[in-house]
């Protein structure tokens, strides 16, 4: 067996795709989700890791690419969730992946981490050792730690709960915070009716909704929360895993009412935002997976 060729680790590209991984998946994909943060760690992930373990597994290379080929496409895959629910148990952690076939398109970034390892395994040389046992060991961490960055449970819970807020809709679109840049167009948010909604619960997350938000008089506006799609646990630990899961449809009301409806009309006073999203522009160009997303079986709005 080859002694493993550790200043492997110190190539630029590879040095690149390990920061590109630890940003987005610690950083952007939370501060600008959209489909190119979410695809991003994706395509570095699988540049960066096959790599990796070529590193240390050089007479192997090609299987180490074929294997995680074939672990990235179990993993997106929905058989995989008996799998990570028993790790899960086994090891008392919590992983987090969306399931997203579309995401199956970053396995073409092998062949390029294939062919970049080859070009650097014929001038590799034995030095830079210390910097390559740092990198390595950044590598393991960000191989772990970014697929337990958040935990997202998600909900599909039908509410269908209404409101009055005495404020005309454009001023409900002067407080309510808009969620990605897309959304910033007040022209169109004041004659669409259907936005998604983020805010914080109490037990550590932030839950993502589905309303209607139209106007009902001048100085009055139409609320209805229709659906609880998920909500994500920014830090997640086994005490707020067991508060989230308990929350009813009834709670899901209250935290409603407290975070986003208590907060257009000014009774929260804890400085509580809300974010939203136009949703016909997001689910169109940003998130086609969620195109169906408040639609009853023949495909209408509930």
């Amino acid at each position: 067996m080859k002694r493993p060729k550790y200043n492997l680790l110190t190539a630029t590209w590879f040095i690149i795709g390990l920061i590109v991984l630890l940003l987005n998946d610690l950083y952007f994909k939370y501060s600008f989700p959209g489909i190119i943060t979410g695809k991003l760690s994706d395509f570095a992930g699988l540049f960066i890791f096959p790599y990796f373990l070529a590193v240390f597994f050089s007479n192997h290379k090609l299987k180490m690419y074929g294997g995680t080929a074939l672990f990235f496409i179990f993993w997106k895959h929905e058989i995989s969730q008996a799998f990570i629910e028993y790790i899960a148990q086994l090891t008392h952690t919590h992983t987090y992946r969306t399931v997203d076939l579309t995401d199956l398109v970053a396995l073409s970034i092998l062949p390029v981490s294939y062919w970049y390892f080859k070009k650097n395994e014929k001038n590799a040389e034995d030095n830079r050792f210390v910097l390559s046992v740092c990198i390595g060991t950044v590598s393991i961490i960000a191989f772990c730690a970014t697929s337990q960055a958040r935990h997202t449970k998600r909900l599909d819970m039908a509410i269908n709960k209404e409101y009055i807020v005495p404020i005309s809709k454009t001023q409900v679109f002067k407080i309510l915070k808009f969620g990605h840049g897309y959304s910033d167009t007040l022209e169109r948010n004041l004659t669409d009716e259907r936005f998604y909604l983020y805010f914080d619960i109490q037990c550590g997350a932030r839950a993502t909704a589905f309303a209607t938000i139209k106007s009902y008089t001048k100085n009055s506006t139409y609320i209805r929360l229709n659906e609880m799609y998920e909500y994500k646990i920014m830090e997640p630990n086994q005490e707020r895993i067991d508060a989230c899961s308990k929350l009813t449809a009834s709670d899901f009301e209250k935290e409603f009412e407290l975070n986003c409806i208590d907060v257009l009309t000014g009774k929260n006073k804890n400085d509580a935002e809300v974010y939203f999203d136009n949703q016909y522009i997001h689910d169109n160009y940003v998130s086609p997976d969620l195109q169906n997303f408040g639609k009853d079986s023949s495909g209408n709005y509930r």
